[in-house]
């Protein structure tokens, strides 16, 4: 927790039939997660639930995409309301209603993630890159997404009416059924923050011991990285699987994948970077490989095969918790 208060949660009747919108409000720390899915599954008891009223700054990110997933599984519709505001990390769980609406006058920005101290890291770059991708994988255009990479975390890139109809936001009319217009880019180029991706310790992972994994993962990684670079990771990568296989355990697999991906993340942060191609042995390609030989060789449970969706959140975890540290 990073001292900021949690998020508040309450129910708006929206008529008959016991419709209700749930509004959430507030900065998106630890938790905040838990504590929805518990509130969702009361609620339900006695209303129906149809979407989410988002008014936050922003906040942590691992967080935020665990909430995401939370709607889109749920197929809710998200909504920023008048007055209201839906900033940084907040986005994300923006972009993953069902259908998302927003008032005229509602405040929708972007930026790139940034170290607990408002530095731009390539570890943070690599955040911004994951961050990216769900978004993407939630429908959102590549010119909403090049603006959620290109402003810094200093900034915000406020988003227009035209940017929101490019991802099928449905704007509603406000009293007079006049439609207000948002932030013009000057103002946009101008703006600051509201509030910036403080990117705490994660505390969230699906069991204690992945989160464990998570962290050892990311704590071996910074310290090869800093010892012998992209090259001693490679060994160490190679090392892993090695001892992987006489393990013959899920868990050693599991943590083998999750410093493969660091390091693939970070590479392809650097290589986009600079423009530069990326090493074959780091892409995405060649982690789910190497990790599914590992599986196959293990003979394991054939579900195990979904392991890049399973454990993505370690990634996530161990991926913010070097943002964090630096």
């Amino acid at each position: 927790m990073n001292g900021a208060q949690a998020m508040q949660f309450r129910a708006i009747q929206l008529g008959g039939d016991n419709k209700v919108l749930v509004l959430a409000e507030g900065e998106i720390v630890d938790g905040d997660l838990s504590r929805l899915g518990i509130y969702l599954q009361k609620l339900r008891q006695s209303s129906s639930i149809i979407g989410i009223d988002l008014d936050s700054p922003g906040g942590t990110i691992v967080e935020s995409e665990g909430i995401a997933n939370l709607i889109r599984q749920n197929q809710l519709f998200t909504v920023v309301g008048e007055q209201q505001r839906c900033v940084s990390a907040c986005f994300l769980i923006f972009a993953a209603g069902s259908k998302r609406f927003a008032a005229n006058d509602a405040l929708i920005g972007v930026h790139s993630a940034s170290t607990a101290d408002g530095r731009e890291t390539i570890a943070s770059m690599a955040m911004t890159t994951a961050v990216a991708r769900d978004a993407a994988a939630f429908g959102i255009p590549d010119n909403i997404l090049g603006k959620l990479v290109a402003t810094g975390p200093g900034g915000v890139s406020w988003l227009t009416h035209d940017d929101l109809a490019t991802m099928n936001v449905t704007l509603l009319e406000d009293d007079h059924g006049n439609a207000q217009p948002t932030p013009s880019q000057q103002q946009a180029s101008n703006a600051q923050p509201t509030s910036r991706d403080q990117l705490p310790p994660p505390a969230i992972a699906p069991k204690i011991d992945e989160r464990a994994l998570a962290l050892r993962a990311a704590k071996n990684f910074d310290r090869e990285y800093k010892r012998s670079g992209m090259a001693g990771l490679r060994a160490s990568v190679d090392a892993c699987y090695v001892r992987s296989l006489q393990l013959g355990t899920v868990d050693a697999v599991e943590y083998c994948y999750v410093l493969y991906r660091i390091a693939s993340g970070i590479d392809a942060a650097v290589s986009k970077q600079f423009g530069i191609p990326q090493d074959s042995f780091w892409t995405e390609d060649s982690v789910t490989n190497r990790t599914k030989s590992a599986v196959l060789r293990l003979s394991l449970d054939p579900d195990i095969l979904a392991f890049a969706q399973r454990w993505e959140p370690a990634y996530r975890t161990a991926l913010e918790a070097l943002v964090s540290h630096h």
